[in-house]
């Protein structure tokens, strides 16, 4: 199926992300997950299908590479969305390749695969800035910003 077609609606972020944080539960429940919402009111003009796609990426990314007992968390605010986890997993370095098609981090949990090359190409067609920021130790953060 063609997704030329963008249907842009005005998406209510704090509805849309405790949807897909719910759906992400169980999994995030099997490996002892813990998920901590800090959702304002905000709001993106986007196509709702390429929004959760992106939200899902982030959040199943989060859940995956994370270790068991870990956290991620989201937070909305206007103009701004942070997804962040506890994944002790160095990134720096490789941060600028992470949204290459098939870019993989370490070989025990598979890829990140398509997943986030997706994401940056709904990204830069609305020209939402993506960083990423990732401490040893500490976790990793990324911050969209629109």
């Amino acid at each position: 199926e063609q997704e030329t077609q963008n249907h842009d609606e005005e998406i209510e972020l704090k509805e849309l992300i405790y949807n897909r944080a719910e759906y992400f539960s169980v999994l995030a429940q099997s490996k002892h997950i813990e998920c901590n919402l800090d959702l304002e009111e905000a709001s993106i003009t986007m196509d709702r299908r390429k929004f959760t796609r992106v939200i899902d990426n982030l959040i199943s990314n989060a859940i995956k590479y994370n270790k068991r007992n870990g956290t991620i968390g989201i937070q909305s605010r206007e103009g701004m969305l942070v997804v962040w986890d506890t994944v002790r997993l160095l990134l720096q370095g490789k941060i600028p390749f992470i949204f290459d098609r098939y870019m993989r981090f370490n070989k025990s949990e598979g890829g990140f695969g398509v997943g986030l090359s997706i994401v940056k190409k709904i990204l830069d067609e609305y020209h939402i800035s993506i960083e990423v920021d990732s401490q040893e130790g500490e976790g990793t953060e990324m911050v969209l910003k629109w």
